[in-house]
């Protein structure tokens, strides 16, 4: 019916299906099956099952079933891979951006978030959200609810994409802040702490690869996936 579906299987071996509302990963996974020939129309529309909230000021759309956490993720891999194909997605990253710019203007904390792996137990793991269930700049582990004080930190790939996506001032001085996440011969962690600008360490297959395809766009000045979605 034009939406994207998603299984489960209980702990009793039951299939229990639903519509996808995960907001701005939804839109993600329906643009590359769009790229295959299968559209999701629903899934398609930026702003299917979404509402709107203010995060510091600034408006943004959020799943309206409160369930999606509200990322960087998907929006710098949508802009860095496919390209915004509607409008709304591009504004909606934008405004994505300038919540975590709205953070910094008012605690003086440079803030570019999203999920990373990272050291600290018990979770080694996190998320750490613009705005879920509620809540501005939450970090919780993978489970629902799972949600902790720290870490909190500045992360090096989110860093990379917002700064050749959208850059100014602000990305730029993310980007000096993050320097300190490289680690010689091994790649970039996956960022530094909030404040201290302590090197996290951790480097992964995820921030590599979201660090490439930055590079690869800033060279190319464009998305590396050409075809049309709309």
């Amino acid at each position: 019916g034009g939406t994207l579906q998603g299984v489960d299987i209980n702990s009793s071996g039951q299939r229990i299906q639903y519509a996808e509302t995960g907001l701005g990963y939804e839109q993600y996974a329906a643009g590359g099956f769009a790229l295959w020939g299968k559209r999701a129309s629903n899934s398609l529309n930026p702003t299917a099952n979404a509402r709107t909230t203010t995060v510091l000021g600034v408006t943004v759309w959020v799943d309206a079933s409160g369930n999606a956490r509200l990322l960087s993720e998907p929006y710098i891999m949508m802009g860095l891979e496919t390209g915004f194909w509607a409008s709304a997605l591009r504004d909606q990253a934008q405004a994505v951006l300038k919540a975590q710019k709205a953070r910094y203007d008012q605690t003086g904390i440079i803030t570019i978030v999203t999920e990373d792996a990272m050291p600290e137990p018990p979770y080694q793991f996190y998320y750490y959200s613009v705005y879920h269930s509620g809540k501005t700049f939450v970090v919780e582990g993978p489970p629902y609810g799972s949600v902790v004080s720290n870490p909190r930190w500045i992360s090096s790939k989110a860093t990379f994409a917002w700064h050749v996506l959208f850059p100014s001032d602000y990305t730029q001085k993310a980007f000096d802040a993050v320097q300190g996440a490289v680690m010689p011969g091994h790649g970039w962690g996956a960022g530094v702490y909030e404040g201290s600008l302590r090197p996290t360490g951790h480097a992964s297959l995820n921030t590599a690869g979201i660090i490439l395809e930055s590079i690869a766009f800033r060279k190319r000045t464009r998305s590396f996936l050409s075809e049309p979605i709309s």
